[in-house]
C-alpha cells in the first residue's frame, strides 16, 4: 500500500482521490497536521485533501476555515470549494462563502458564488436571510458578485430581497432595492404586496418608481390598493401607479411630433430650430435619440438644448444624452458636447471632461470651451472629477478649466486633499492647488500634511507644489528636507529634495551631460537608428547606460532607452527596469517607443511591467502603440486581458487602431484572445475581441469554435460583432454558413440580418475561384451550402 505524503510533490486531484480510497484515516491526520506548513505546495496538498472528503468530517472543516484564509491562492480555493460539501452545516457553509466572495483572487470568488448557489438552493428562508445579514458587512464588490447569484436563484430570492428592504444596513437596503430591480416584471407582485406592509412599503414604492417592467394585470392590482380603506396604502399604491403609467407611456413612445418640415430629412442649425420649440419638450425627444439617422439624434440634441426647463428628469436626459459622446457621427458628437450642459447642468462634466480627447479637433475644442464655461457654477463636480479621470491628458483639461474658476476652487481642492478616498483623487488636489497658486495658509498646511500620504504619488506631487509655491518659507523646508531624508522611495525622495532646493532659492541646473560623457557626439543631438547604435556597442555598457538616465535631452533618452535592449542583463536591473518603466510616461513620443521596445526585448518580471504597459497603450500615439503591443505580446496569453482592458478604456477606438492592433497580434495568441469573447470578460472587452478578431481577418481561423459559441449571445450589438467576425475569418464553409442562416432567421434585428447577409457575402468572397468554378461561380456555391443544411430544422430552411 502507498505511504501517504504531502510533502514530494504537488498531488493532482485523482491521485488524491485514490489515496482517500484507500488511506482515508491517514490521508486526513497528515493532512490536518499540515493545513498550516510553512511550504506552499505542503498546504496546497493539505487543503486538496480535506476538501475531496465526502462527506465532510468535522476536524477537518476545521482545518478547512483556516485555510480559507491563507496567503496562496490555490490554497484558498481548495478550502472555499469543500464548504459547499456533503456535510456542512448550512449556516458554517454560507458564512465562509460570503466571505470567499470579497477574496482578490477571482477563482475563489468564482467558487464562492457557485457553492453559494448550490447550499442556499436546497436551504429554507432562515439561511437566505442569514447570507443577506452577512453581507451588511461586506464589501461593494461583495454585492456586486452577490447579485447575480440571487437573480439566478429566481422567485425564492425575491421574497427574501423584499423583506431585506426593511434591513438595518442602509447599503443592504439599497442593493436589495437594485437588485430587485433587475429581476423585472418577476418581482412585480412581490413587491405590489409589500405595499401593505408598513415597514416594506416606503422601499418597496421607490423600488416600482425604479422600473420599467410592467404589464396591465400589475396596473389592476394595484387600481384595487388605491381605493383601499388604508390612506398610507392608498398614497404609496397611487405613487407606484403613476410610475406604471409613466412607464408604460415611454414604452409605446414615437418619434415626437416637430414643427419643423425637414427635422427628419435633414441637418439643422440651432437658428433654423429656434422656431420649432412650440409644444415640445426634452423628455418627449428622448426616443428620437434612439433614431439610426444620425442627422436625426443631432436635430434632436439641439432642440432638447432649446427646450430644457428646469423641472425635466435629469437623470432620463444624462443616462440618453452621454452615450452619444462616443458615437460615430462626428456631427452626432459635436452637438451633443454643445447641449450637455444646457441639459443636464453640472452632470455634463464627467462627460465634457471625457470630450476632451475626441480624435475630431471641433468637438474636443468644443469640449474644452463648455467645460470652461460651465466650470464656475460646478465647482464641486469639477474637483470631483479630477479624480475619476482615467487619462493624464483629460486631468489636464479639467485643471485648465479649474484655473479659471479661480479662489472659489481652494476650499473645495483642499477638502478633496484631505479627505479623498483615491490616491489619485489626493494627487490630482494637489496639481489643482498648484495650477491656482494657492499660497494661502491653508492650501499649505494640507500640503504639508500630504508629504505623510500612504500613497507615494501623492507625496512626490506634494513635495513638488510646496516647493513650486512656497519659496523662502524655511517652514515648508524643514518639512521637505526632513521627507528627502526619511523617504524609502527614490523617486519621492529625489522629488523633496528638488522642492527643497526651490525653496531655498537654490534652482536645479540643467541636467545636459558634457559631450566627453556620452559614446559619442551624435548620441546627445539626434535619435540614432539600430546600426548606428550596433556600431557604438563596445561603449554602451550597462553601467555607462546608467549614468545616461539622468540627461534632460529627449535625444540621449532616447537613444538610451534603444540601447539598453543591446544588453540581456537589463531585465535583471531593477534600477534600470524602474526607469524604463518610467519613462513610458515622457513627454516625447520616442522616448516613450524606445523603452516600450526594450521592455519586450529584456523581459523583466511581468508584475512590474505589464501593468504600466498597459496602462500606457490608453492614450498611446500610432508608433508608440506599435511597440507597447509588441512588448505585451512577448508577455503571451497573460498580457492580454491588460491589453484589452486598455483599449477599450479608449475614448474611441476606429477601424485604423483596429487595424493596427490586429497586424501585431501573432496567430499563436488567436485561441487565447477568442476566451475573451465569453464572460466574465466585461461586454465591452468582448465587443472589442469580436472586433480584433475580424479585423485579422483569415489569420484568425482557430477563433471559429469560440465565436460559434459567442454567436448565441442575445446581446444585439455583440452579436452583431461576431456575426461580422465569422463573416471575415471563419474557413468559407457549410458550417460557418449554416451558422450565420440560424442566427439570420431567429434574429429578428435588422441589424443583425444586415450583419448576416454581410457575413455571407464575406464567406463567398473568400472563396479560392478555383473551388468554384465547376459549380457554376459564388452564387452556385452559395445554393450547394444552402442545401447542404441539415434537414432537422426545417423551419431555418424555409427561412
Amino acid at each position: 500500500m502507498e505511504q501517504v505524503s504531502l510533502e514530494l510533490e504537488e498531488l493532482a486531484p485523482r491521485k488524491v482521490a485514490s489515496l482517500l480510497a484507500d488511506q482515508r484515516e491517514a490521508c486526513v491526520a497528515a493532512a490536518c497536521d499540515r493545513v498550516a506548513d510553512g511550504r506552499t505546495m505542503v498546504r496546497r496538498n493539505a487543503a486538496l485533501v480535506l476538501s475531496l472528503l465526502e462527506p465532510m468530517a468535522p476536524e477537518a472543516l476545521e482545518k478547512l476555515d483556516i485555510a480559507r484564509k491563507d496567503a496562496d491562492p490555490i490554497v484558498r480555493r481548495h478550502a472555499v470549494s469543500a464548504f459547499s460539501a456533503t456535510g456542512v452545516a448550512t449556516d458554517t457553509a454560507v458564512a465562509a462563502l460570503v466571505r470567499g466572495l470579497n477574496d482578490d483572487d477571482d477563482g475563489v470568488a468564482q467558487l464562492s458564488v457557485d457553492g453559494l448557489r448550490r447550499v442556499l438552493a436546497k436551504a429554507g428562508p432562515a439561511s437566505w436571510m442569514r447570507a443577506v445579514d452577512l453581507l451588511a458587512d461586506a464589501s461593494f464588490v461583495t454585492l456586486i458578485r452577490a447579485t447575480p447569484l440571487f437573480h439566478h436563484l429566481g422567485e425564492r430570492a425575491i421574497v427574501t430581497l423584499t423583506a431585506a428592504m426593511a434591513h438595518h444596513n442602509g447599503t443592504i437596503r439599497r442593493w436589495a432595492r437594485e437588485t430587485l430591480q433587475g429581476f423585472g416584471e418577476q418581482a412585480v407582485p412581490v413587491l405590489i404586496d409589500a405595499l401593505q406592509r408598513a415597514p416594506l412599503r416606503e422601499a418597496a414604492v421607490r423600488t416600482i418608481e425604479g422600473m420599467t417592467a410592467f404589464d396591465d394585470s400589475h396596473i389592476e392590482r394595484l387600481a384595487g390598493l388605491v381605493g383601499g380603506p388604508d390612506s398610507a396604502t392608498q398614497a404609496v399604491a397611487f405613487r407606484a401607479l403613476a410610475a406604471m403609467h409613466k412607464a408604460l407611456a415611454r414604452r409605446r413612445q414615437r418619434l415626437a411630433s416637430v414643427g419643423h418640415p425637414e427635422f427628419y430629412t435633414r441637418s439643422l442649425s440651432e437658428k433654423q430650430l429656434a422656431s420649432a420649440t412650440e409644444g415640445v419638450d426634452a423628455e418627449a425627444l428622448v426616443w428620437n435619440l434612439r433614431d439610426g439617422r444620425w442627422y436625426v439624434k443631432a436635430n434632436s440634441v439641439t432642440l432638447m438644448a432649446l427646450v430644457a426647463k428646469k423641472g425635466d428628469p435629469r437623470d432620463l436626459l444624462a443616462s440618453s444624452l452621454k452615450p452619444l459622446l462616443r458615437d460615430g457621427e462626428v456631427d452626432v458628437r459635436l452637438a451633443t458636447v454643445r447641449a450637455l450642459a444646457r441639459v443636464i447642468g453640472s452632470e455634463a462634466v464627467p462627460g465634457l471632461v471625457e470630450a476632451t480627447l475626441d480624435p475630431d479637433p471641433r468637438v474636443s475644442g468644443e469640449a474644452r470651451g463648455q467645460l470652461t464655461a460651465l466650470a464656475p457654477r460646478a465647482v464641486s463636480a469639477l474637483v470631483k472629477a479630477l479624480g475619476t479621470t482615467r487619462r493624464d491628458a483629460e486631468l489636464m483639461h479639467a485643471l485648465d478649466a479649474l484655473a479659471a474658476v479661480g479662489a472659489p476652487a481652494l476650499a473645495p481642492l483642499t477638502a478633496q486633499l484631505a479627505r479623498g478616498i483615491a490616491p489619485r483623487a489626493r494627487a490630482a488636489a494637489v496639481m489643482g492647488l498648484v495650477r491656482l497658486e494657492a499660497a494661502d495658509a491653508e492650501s499649505r498646511a494640507g500640503l504639508i500634511a500630504a508629504l505623510d500620504d500612504v500613497d507615494e504619488t501623492v507625496r512626490a506631487e506634494a513635495a513638488h507644489g510646496l516647493g513650486a509655491l512656497f519659496v523662502g518659507d524655511s517652514g515648508v523646508f524643514a518639512a521637505l528636507r526632513q521627507l528627502a531624508a526619511s523617504e524609502s522611495v527614490s523617486e519621492v525622495r529625489r522629488a523633496a529634495s528638488l522642492a527643497a532646493d526651490r525653496v531655498a532659492g537654490r534652482e536645479p541646473s540643467p541636467k545636459v551631460l558634457a559631450p566627453a560623457q556620452l559614446p559619442s557626439e551624435a548620441f546627445g543631438v539626434r535619435v540614432l537608428d539600430e546600426p548606428e547604435l550596433r556600431a557604438l556597442a563596445g561603449d554602451l555598457t550597462l553601467e555607462g547606460l546608467r549614468g545616461l538616465t539622468n540627461d534632460g535631452r529627449a535625444a540621449v533618452r532616447c537613444n538610451t532607452a534603444a540601447a539598453l535592449a543591446f544588453d540581456t542583463s537589463a531585465g535583471e536591473d531593477e534600477e534600470i527596469v524602474r526607469w524604463l518603466v518610467l519613462s513610458l510616461k515622457d513627454s516625447e513620443p520616442a522616448v516613450r517607443a524606445a523603452a516600450a521596445h526594450t521592455l519586450g526585448v529584456s523581459k523583466p518580471p511581468p508584475m512590474v511591467v505589464v501593468p504600466p504597459l498597459a496602462k500606457a497603450l490608453t492614450d498611446a500615439a500610432p508608433d508608440v502603440e506599435a511597440e507597447l503591443i509588441g512588448a505585451l505580446m512577448s508577455y503571451g496569453r497573460g498580457a492580454l486581458g491588460p491589453m484589452l482592458e486598455a483599449l477599450t478604456d479608449r475614448f474611441h477606438v476606429a477601424p485604423a487602431d483596429l487595424e493596427r492592433v490586429a497586424k501585431r497580434i501573432p496567430t499563436g495568441m488567436v485561441r487565447p484572445l477568442a476566451h475573451y469573447l465569453h464572460r466574465p470578460a466585461r461586454y465591452s472587452v468582448r465587443g472589442l475581441t469580436a472586433d480584433l478578431i475580424a479585423s485579422m481577418g483569415p489569420r484568425a481561423v482557430d477563433a471559429w469554435e469560440d465565436l460559434a459559441k459567442a454567436v448565441e449571445e442575445p446581446l444585439g450589438l455583440l452579436r452583431v460583432k461576431v456575426v461580422n467576425a465569422i463573416g471575415r475569418s471563419a474557413t468559407p464553409s457549410v458550417g460557418a454558413y449554416e451558422a450565420l442562416l440560424i442566427v439570420g432567421n431567429y434574429d429578428n434585428r435588422a441589424s443583425v440580418k444586415v450583419a448576416v447577409e454581410g457575413a455571407i457575402e464575406h464567406l463567398v468572397a473568400r472563396l479560392d475561384p478555383a473551388d468554384v468554378a465547376a459549380a457554376g461561380g459564388h452564387d452556385a456555391q452559395k445554393d450547394a451550402w444552402f442545401r447542404s443544411v441539415t434537414e432537422s430544422s426545417a423551419r431555418v430552411k424555409r427561412g
